[in-house]
C-alpha cells in the first residue's frame, strides 16, 4: 500500500467520527423529548407520606409535582410491621421501617403517571394475627373494606415542563 492509500483510510475515519459526533448532537439538541430531560425548576416540594396503620394505604394516595421539581418525601410508618416505598421511574425503593420514618430525595425527571407502592409484602387485612373484624379495615377511606399488599399503592403525578413559559 502506499502513502495515498493510508491517507484515504485516515479521511475516511476522521469523516465518520464528525459525521457520528454531529448526529448525537443535532439528536439531542432537536429531536430527544423534554421528557426525559433532567431540568431542574428550582422549587423544591415536600410531602409528608403516612402509611396507615392496619389500612394498606398511603396519605395522601396521590402527589403531584411538576417536571423538575426536587421531591422531598418524609415517609411514616404508623404500622408495628415493616413496609417499604418504591417509585420505579426515579429507581427508589427503599424500606420503612415498622413505626418508623425515612426520608427520601429526588428530581422528577420525567413526566407522567407513575405508582408509588409499598415494596416489601405486607400481608393483608384477611390474615387473623391483625384480629380484624371480617378481614376487613376498621378506620379511613378503606373502612369496611378488604385491603392488602397489592392494595397499598398510590399515584406520583409529575406534570410536564413547558420549556416556553416555563412552567
Amino acid at each position: 500500500m502506499n502513502s495515498q492509500t493510508y491517507m484515504n483510510k485516515y479521511i475516511i475515519i476522521g469523516i465518520l467520527i464528525v459525521v457520528i459526533f454531529g448526529g448525537g448532537f443535532i439528536y439531542k439538541a432537536y429531536f430527544s423529548s423534554d421528557q426525559n430531560r433532567a431540568m431542574s425548576t428550582g422549587a423544591v416540594k415536600e410531602f409528608t407520606v403516612v402509611s396507615k396503620k392496619l389500612q394498606w394505604t398511603f396519605e395522601p394516595e396521590s402527589i403531584s409535582v411538576e417536571q423538575g421539581d426536587t421531591v422531598k418525601l418524609h415517609v411514616i410508618n404508623e404500622d408495628d410491621f415493616d413496609h417499604g416505598v418504591a417509585i420505579d421511574a426515579f429507581g427508589i425503593s427503599q424500606r420503612l421501617p415498622a413505626l418508623g420514618t425515612i426520608d427520601i430525595e429526588f428530581v422528577a425527571t420525567k413526566s407522567g403517571e407513575f405508582p408509588f407502592y409499598c415494596s416489601v409484602s405486607c400481608s393483608d387485612s384477611g390474615n387473623s394475627s391483625f384480629n380484624l373484624q371480617e378481614g376487613l379495615v376498621q378506620d379511613g377511606i378503606h373502612k369496611g373494606v378488604a385491603r392488602g399488599h397489592f392494595d397499598h399503592i398510590g399515584k406520583f403525578i409529575v406534570n410536564m415542563f413547558n420549556a416556553v413559559t416555563g412552567q
